[in-house]
């Protein structure tokens, strides 16, 4: 369908005169391409012959096209597309002579119309669900929860519920704008002579409306819902050392689809919030440094799903230098064996991560300091075979730092329950890290200050949704889980 055509079938309707005016914009832009096609026709060579022979073509532009063809700018109709999607009606695009100056001066116009509408509409959407907190008794960060009368509950519910679908409104307003520009500046490139594309594209990455971050109204939605649904976090305690055993499955997410998705989910789980990430944020920063040798052993192990095989990585939360760093082993195992896969994790400072590689990392301070705050000798003891094990396998198998994923990750989670934990991780790159070529004593990752050539870094096109369940048996999965998984839509 041309894209022309798709733009108006999707306005919604109330909105109609905020959209861009891509159909006007094409218009121009195949006026000037008609006039460039004419200037640029070669003036006729005086022979002295009267006569003219006709078996030979006429002249022809750069595009291989006879000149002179009414209506077909430089060669043919663009794209393929035909006038009829342009028989919306003449305009001043027709009525008045068509410049570079007239078609530059409505881009900046739509841009900047796009950009007041978008955040008029976000102001709005965020008043609303202030006041709703307000009603509700929301905090900053904690909700209280519990204790609301059904009937302001149903109530708020609904209201919600419209706010969440104006928000999702909005999201495809901006999706169908940027794709309109984004499709005009091409068709300008390909068409005229003065080049803008990649000038205006970068206007367009410096708006709010494209660049902005929006997901303090994702925060604000999941702690209404936390309120209505009465959420209590069980109490619990961070450990030196943990372990995690679970039921995971991962899917790909179009970015079109991850705020319906993230809507979706938090109307039965709360956006688990770290005190890194304050309380504008529903997502944080996620750096893992995997491990691994010259023959890419621990890599091919996992590809190939052999028992027990291991990953190793170093994995930080947050931007700028780590302040705290997880070493964590995840160990496969075979559904058959009646065991699950294990991760398996202890922390260390920063600046003991090259002892580690260099096998000279010193255990006894940790265990003194793990029994100073009153750990058992138990804990002290699984500690103590988990670091000597890691160690172990960095030496014998001569891992290094191979390769670096980072990932703005957004979690559900009520806190201390893992029964039901989704995550979604947006903005996925993996980049080679120099490990296995050499690098500085202290230094185990890339340096953030340097840039990082193209051909070292891959992008992942996708949003990468993963689903961990911690259950009993099969059948207490929750059926808003299973109607999550069996939708379709992800």
């Amino acid at each position: 369908m041309k894209f022309g055509l798709y733009l108006r079938e999707n306005v919604v309707e109330e909105w109609k005169q905020y959209y861009l005016q891509y159909d006007k914009l094409k218009r121009m832009i195949r006026i000037l391409a008609e006039v460039e096609s004419k200037a640029m026709a070669p003036e006729p060579t005086l022979t002295g012959k009267v006569g003219f022979s006709l078996t030979v073509p006429p002249p022809t532009n750069a595009a291989a096209q006879p000149l002179g063809r009414a209506g077909k700018g430089m060669g043919g109709v663009m794209d393929g597309d035909s006038d009829d999607e342009d028989s919306s009606g003449g305009d001043e695009a027709d009525a008045a002579p068509v410049t570079h100056e007239l078609f530059f001066d409505l881009l900046e116009k739509e841009i900047q119309k796009v950009h007041n509408f978008t955040d008029r509409k976000v102001t709005e959407i965020r008043a609303k669900l202030r006041d709703v907190g307000k009603r509700l008794k929301i905090g900053t960060i904690e909700v209280v929860p519990g204790g609301q009368p059904l009937e302001i509950g149903d109530a708020v519910r609904k209201e919600v519920d419209e706010v969440g679908e104006q928000f999702l409104r909005l999201e495809k307003y901006v999706n169908l704008n940027y794709t309109g520009f984004h499709k005009i500046l091409k068709k300008h490139d390909r068409w005229l002579t003065n080049p803008c594309r990649t000038f205006y594209l970068q206007r367009l990455q410096n708006h709010n409306w494209t660049q902005g971050d929006y997901s303090d109204v994702v925060v604000t939605m999941s702690q209404i819902w936390s309120a209505l649904r009465g959420d209590v976090a069980p109490e619990g305690t961070a450990t030196e050392s943990q372990e995690f055993v679970r039921s995971t499955t991962k899917y790909w997410i179009q970015d079109e689809d991850i705020s319906q998705l993230k809507w979706f989910v938090l109307q039965h789980l709360p956006v688990l919030l770290q005190e890194s990430m304050g309380t504008k944020s529903d997502s944080q920063l996620v750096n893992s440094v995997y491990l691994d040798n010259a023959t890419l052993e621990l890599y091919k192990g996992r590809l190939d799903k052999t028992p027990g095989a291991i990953a190793v990585r170093f994995r930080w939360y947050g931007s700028g230098t780590p302040e705290l760093v997880f070493v964590e082993r995840k160990t496969h195992r075979e559904a058959w064996t009646a065991e699950m896969s294990v991760k398996e994790r202890f922390t260390v400072h920063p600046s003991e991560v090259p002892e580690i590689l260099a096998g000279r990392f010193d255990k006894a301070k940790h265990v003194e300091k793990m029994r100073a705050k009153g750990k058992s000798e138990k804990e002290v003891e699984d500690w103590d075979i988990l670091v000597t094990e890691v160690c172990q396998a960095i030496n014998s198998k001569q891992l290094v730092p191979t390769l670096r994923t980072q990932y703005m990750r957004t979690a559900f989670q009520i806190p201390f329950d893992a029964t039901v934990r989704i995550s979604l991780d947006t903005n996925l790159c993996m980049l080679t890290e120099t490990g296995r070529l050499g690098m500085d004593q202290d230094r185990w990752f890339r340096d953030p200050s340097k840039p990082v050539p193209r051909n070292e870094i891959t992008r992942f096109p996708h949003a990468v949704l993963e689903v961990k369940l911690q259950l009993k048996d099969e059948g207490a999965k929750p059926q808003w889980v299973t109607d999550l998984l069996s939708s379709g839509t992800w």
